[in-house]
């Protein structure tokens, strides 16, 4: 039983039943020495073999053979460490191998898929997810089954394929509910189901889910309020209630503190800046003041993803207040480096470019452009970015009338 092996088997086997650190420790072992148990920092005596044994409902010869691989080495190391470059490219051999035994190979999996979101690959992303489903299949633990469909969903969603993460969400909130799961497990993918229902231009099944959502959450605190509050301040900004669509983006800025989730945190002052421009009229003057909150954060945590984000907006605020020079010149940088955007978000890059095109006098490349945006969003059945793009470009056509 050595460390810091026996500790990483005891966490795997708890993720893997999705159980917290509390709900092992019981009432026989304080929360922090599981912890230290679990971080190798302290060895195991029998008596808490024992008791982890009858906890995690396997045998003690379980507890005390830890499978000797480097899988098991390497979710030692990442967990209690920094996951750099060379340690992703071990673990990515590493979860590959079929005979080590299905938990750890999903724990493996799913510190893979970490990794790539942190550094914004969406498409590898994805890839490793599905193999995580698959063996959730394997594993039949409900919790998991539906955790790693949500991510999965969020994921399809981000690349543009709502269809897809429609019914990803569908089945991932289905087993959260058959199973009757935790509320979190059941909210977050009734969260991209309303987003992905609003996208599919389906506004009043995604006000109705929404409305469910807010009956949900009722009572909590947190990371789950804010971000139901930011799924709900989405859906009516889609339906043009401006006014609704800022109270609940409002709520959700003032319910959390930097100090609670830096990131979290970071994205919610994206998103209310995203959302400011995009009330008609643009607010370009409160979206400026969001990012200049997070500016600082965006410099000391922000992954490529959210840079590229931050560039984008900080683009259209310069657009909106009339600094045109400005605009183009961000555009133009991003222009050259954008891989980690959105679906979404490339999109509105596209569009922003093509903008400034016209309104620098080259009107009918500008609307070719922006018409082969239009019909890819319209090919991906992302009915309400169609729309937005359309209605952007008469705008701007109407603001830009032809020179005789």
């Amino acid at each position: 039983m050595e460390q810091p092996e026996f500790g990483a088997h005891i966490r795997s086997l708890r993720q893997a039943r999705g159980l917290s650190q509390a709900e092992v420790a019981g009432s026989g072992m304080s929360i922090s020495y599981l912890s230290r148990i679990e971080s190798g920092a302290r060895p195991p005596t029998a008596k808490t073999v024992d008791y982890l044994s009858e906890r995690l409902g396997v045998p003690v010869a379980t507890l005390s053979s830890p499978p000797a691989n480097p899988l098991l080495k390497l979710i030692a190391l990442i967990t209690s460490g920094d996951l750099d470059d060379a340690t992703v490219a071990r673990l990515r051999d590493a979860v590959a191998d079929d005979d080590i035994e299905p938990e750890v190979r999903w724990q493996g999996y799913w510190l893979l898929a970490d990794a790539l979101a942190r550094r914004g690959l969406l498409a590898q992303e994805r890839e490793v997810l599905r193999s995580v489903d698959e063996l959730s299949d394997t594993i039949k633990v409900p919790e998991l089954s539906a955790r790693v469909c949500t991510r999965l969903a969020r994921c399809e969603r981000s690349l543009g394929n709502v269809a897809e993460a429609h019914l990803l969400a569908q089945r991932a909130l289905q087993t959260a509910q058959d199973n009757a799961l935790a509320v979190a497990d059941i909210a977050r993918p009734l969260m991209i189901l309303i987003s992905a229902e609003a996208e599919l231009g389906r506004l009043p099944k995604a006000r109705e889910l929404a409305d469910r959502l807010t009956e949900l959450v009722a009572g909590t605190s947190g990371t789950l309020r804010v971000e139901a509050l930011w799924t709900t301040a989405q859906v009516s900004m889609r339906q043009g209630d401006i006014t609704a669509a800022r109270q609940a983006i409002e709520s959700a800025l003032d319910a959390l503190s930097s100090h609670d989730d830096l990131m979290l945190w970071l994205r919610v002052r994206l998103a209310a800046a995203s959302l400011y421009l995009q009330a008609s009229p643009a607010d370009p003057y409160a979206a400026a003041r969001r990012l200049d909150e997070a500016e600082p954060a965006v410099q000391l945590i922000g992954q490529p993803l959210h840079d590229e984000e931050f560039r984008l907006l900080r683009a259209a605020v310069a657009f909106e207040r009339g600094d045109l020079p400005t605009a183009q010149v961000l555009c133009d940088r991003l222009e050259d480096s954008h891989e980690h955007l959105t679906f979404r978000d490339q999109i509105r890059l596209g569009v922003l470019a093509n903008r400034l095109r016209i309104m620098a006098g080259d009107r009918e490349t500008g609307i070719a452009n922006i018409s082969e945006l239009a019909q890819r969003t319209q090919e991906a059945m992302n009915i309400d970015l169609t729309a937005e793009i359309w209605r952007t470009l008469a705008e701007t056509l109407a603001a830009t009338p032809p020179t005789r």
